[in-house]
């Protein structure tokens, strides 16, 4: 009996812990059978132990244990077993047999790969494409909190006897006009974070054609000054401009556009048209309601705050239950 070829891509929504745990526990687990395994990693760093063609081609089962959405058409006629990173962790052995007994073939609709006829494209859910922009906003989360701590420091004045007196730069020194400027480049990486998670929430529907009009959206629906509101519509907002977004251009890709123009449609066309119509829509239809409804939330929060004395605890208890389960 000739010896089984198993390839693997593992991603999980950070990209950093979970993607190489599952890739290091299949490749242990398919060893100690003997197997002939090899795993490709999707992190935060990109893609490591990359697999090739004639690996996959040559490959008796493909197992994907990612949370993200990741390029699905070089499996097409493939036997495919998909789960979730930590499933590949926690039973990386049963995952294997499953998979050499259980994967069904791949492909998209109508396509073809050697002589095997494909089905129905999968589709990601809801929770797959929120994973999918948080992956790649967690880069600018980490590297602007960071700058912005460290700035802060530097931001809170004393009298001569040691106390604080007040929070600001001193920007007649060489150190304050420094932190000052690092402090703003911090809030620059705020600024562009929720636009950001919303484009890669939009790629993850849709491709690359909606990431523009995502941004731009979630930027408009973020700036108070723009709607003409209290405050702009956060992370909230962000989502709702993204799923319009990535099915807008989903709807665009789909009209049968003439030969003539078919090469910048995907570059130019269906960028410019999502973009002036998601713009519109934030503008015009959402972009108030959504900054009053998080305007309202804000002044929620901040009278239990004031008015109550274990609100504070309340709020972490319930941050803390999140953060556990999640």
């Amino acid at each position: 009996m000739s010896q089984k070829k198993i390839v693997g891509v593992t991603a999980c929504s950070a990209g950093i812990a979970h993607t190489y745990m599952a890739a290091e526990s299949l490749e242990k687990a398919g060893t100690e059978k003997g197997y002939q395994i090899k795993i490709e990693t999707q992190g935060s760093i990109g893609v490591e132990n990359a697999l090739t063609d004639q690996e996959i081609e040559e490959a008796d089962v493909v197992i994907l244990a990612v949370e993200i959405n990741i390029d699905m058409s070089r499996f097409n006629g493939k036997r495919v077993m998909r789960v979730r990173a930590s499933e590949a962790i926690k039973n990386p052995e049963g995952l294997i047999e499953n998979a050499l007994n259980e994967a069904t073939i791949y492909g998209e609709k109508g396509a073809k790969a050697g002589s095997v006829k494909m089905g129905k494209t999968e589709e990601g859910g809801f929770f797959q494409h929120i994973m999918a922009g948080i992956s790649y906003m967690i880069p600018m989360v980490i590297a602007s909190g960071l700058i912005l701590a460290i700035a802060n420091v530097y931001a809170f004045q004393r009298d001569e006897a040691g106390r604080i007196i007040e929070w600001g730069f001193d920007t007649s020194t060489v150190m304050g006009e420094l932190m000052s400027n690092l402090f703003d480049v911090g809030q620059v990486g705020f600024l562009l974070m929720i636009p950001l998670f919303a484009g890669f929430v939009a790629n993850s529907i849709a491709g690359k054609p909606a990431i523009a009009a995502a941004m731009i959206g979630t930027y408009i629906a973020n700036d108070a000054e723009m709607l003409g509101a209290e405050a702009g519509g956060g992370f909230l907002g962000a989502i709702l401009v993204a799923f319009a977004t990535g099915y807008l251009v989903k709807l665009l890709k789909k009209i049968p556009y003439p030969k003539l123009i078919q090469p910048i449609v995907p570059i130019m066309l269906i960028p410019l048209v999502s973009t002036l119509l998601i713009s519109l829509f934030v503008l015009y239809v959402v972009g108030n309601p959504m900054a009053s409804m998080m305007n309202f939330m804000y002044d929620g929060l901040t009278t239990l705050n004031e008015n109550y004395a274990a609100a504070p605890v309340i709020v972490g208890v319930i941050i803390g239950a999140m953060i556990g389960i999640d």
